[in-house]
């Protein structure tokens, strides 16, 4: 295990006695001896995020195939800077870099993902058998460099990306929502560019051009007025590259997944989000299978073949699971469905329309739809469309189409018989809320295998913010066991 800072005192030990944080990183082997691993106390920062480099050594140290690791960021000119990991492997193990930067990214935040893993024969040692820092090889260069930015323009917009996530420096690559940057602040971001630019930058265009390069490359297309539709798609790229198969999300009745961007800080996966038809102007489809048909013709437009991984919030887990049952019939393998506080069912006599405009605010602001309590408008368009962006860019029209194929999919869910997805099926518990604990084991059935629950301190409407996501991320990202199963 790992002590902490060197010198440090930690908790009383045997009979009263003191222990000391020495900072050394050890484990204990088969014959129950402490092997010495390297160190934890050292802390690096990397474009102004804290980045804990035990934290990374202890991750590696704990696949079988890895005897040793050190972390540690390169670049002596601060321009030219990422985080190598160095691994030595076990006696009679083979070591896959790419697989060890997939388990790390199941494990840790994007942004303590190593941009390389280099393996040794030796971890180099001075003469006095420490670490020999300076000894050890340049990572390859194939890995991605950051890009400074070199016109003003580049440099105006990467310190706008920087003062918005709250770090030191931003490249022209690196991505606004792997750093930790959600849909709301995204908000702040558009309206900082605008003003910053002289010209408009809408929120939506920042889901589709998450990077400084990406939006001025927008701004030059545009030649002065940004077209954000590509917003509105079916099938929306949150992060069209990444380690591993595609997460797909599929949105709660509001019909957007703009909020899922938020999980690229903690997850390394390509991430898509799966959006309402009636968006992009078409007709709703008529029943849930029908929707389904849809999405699964989006998934495969990008990823032919599985394993698939889905991933739905609220009405989004209806659709997830028929999407995911029909990728079943068509023979392809399915490693992950997991829903946010999701049911289905007949809701109350009288109440599709009132539950499907809660659905719709709710979808559609996230966290900011608690503002409104109990008290629920008569105009839902209306007061949509006088909210700032990222409401606003619907505009009233699109609005109205959302609402109405809310309205209507309610009652499409309600109808929805499900078949049996041959799987587990992952739940996260809007633990806050006294009915998603129940909601949860109405899904028991619809599966062949267990339901694991996890349960996450926040409200239904919440289970997009900053928090929620971290801790979503955590999970789809590997899809542990330690969960409660129903």
């Amino acid at each position: 295990g790992a002590v902490g800072g060197s010198g440090d005192v930690g908790a009383a030990g045997t009979g009263g006695e003191r222990m000391y944080r020495t900072g050394d990183l050890v484990v204990w082997n088969a014959d129950g001896e402490l092997e010495y691993r390297g160190r934890s106390d050292f802390q690096v920062k990397l474009r102004g995020l804290r980045i804990e480099p035990g934290e990374i050594e202890a991750a590696l140290v704990a696949q079988p195939e890895v005897a040793q690791a050190v972390a540690l960021v390169r670049g002596d000119d601060g321009t030219d800077q990422q985080l190598v990991a160095y691994v030595v492997a076990e006696a009679g193990h083979a070591v896959d870099a790419d697989r060890l930067r997939t388990e790390l990214a199941r494990r840790l935040p994007g942004y303590m993902v190593p941009a390389a893993v280099v393996v040794l024969d030796e971890l180099p040692v001075n003469a006095s058998g420490k670490l020999d820092r300076r000894a050890l090889p340049a990572p390859p260069r194939a890995v991605r460099e950051f890009r400074a930015p070199r016109t003003p323009a580049e440099a105006l917009v990467c310190t706008t990306f920087a003062q918005v996530l709250g770090v030191e420096r931003i490249g022209l690559e690196d991505n606004f929502f792997e750093l930790g940057g959600t849909s709301l602040s995204a908000t702040t971001l558009a309206a900082r560019l605008s003003a910053a630019l002289g010209q408009q930058v809408p929120v939506l265009t920042l889901f589709t051009a998450p990077t400084p390069a990406a939006v001025l490359a927008e701004l030059d297309r545009a030649a002065g007025e940004i077209d954000a539709d590509g917003a509105f798609d079916v099938l929306l790229p949150l992060r069209r590259n990444g380690i591993g198969e595609p997460l797909f999300c599929v949105h709660p009745v509001g019909g957007v997944a703009w909020s899922f961007a938020g999980l690229a800080a903690s997850m390394q996966r390509p991430l898509y989000g799966l959006q309402s038809p009636a968006l992009s102007g078409e007709d709703l489809p008529g029943t849930v299978e029908q929707w389904a048909r849809r999405y699964v013709e989006a998934i495969r437009s990008v990823q032919p073949e599985g394993p698939y991984h889905l991933l739905g919030w609220s009405l989004g887990g209806v659709l997830a699971h028929a999407v995911a049952v029909q990728l079943q019939d068509e023979g392809e393998r399915v490693d992950l469905l997991a829903v946010m506080d999701s049911r289905f069912g007949e809701p109350d006599a009288g109440e599709s329309e009132p539950v499907a405009t809660a659905e719709l605010l709710g979808g559609l602001l996230g966290e900011r739809f608690e503002e409104f309590g109990d008290a629920m408008p008569d105009d839902p368009a209306e007061i949509l469309d006088a909210l700032p962006e990222p409401f606003a860019s619907l505009g009233r029209e699109r609005i109205t189409a959302v609402l109405e194929a809310a309205l209507g999919s309610v009652d499409l869910a309600a109808a929805y018989r499900p078949r049996i997805y041959r799987g587990d099926l992952t739940y996260f518990v809007a633990a806050h809320d006294a009915s998603s604990e129940p909601a949860a084991e109405r899904w028991i059935p619809a599966v062949s295998g267990t339901v694991r629950r996890h349960h996450l301190p926040t409200t239904h409407w919440r289970m997009t913010s900053a928090e929620s996501l971290r801790r979503i991320g955590a999970v789809v990202g590997e899809h542990p066991d330690d969960s409660e199963t129903a």
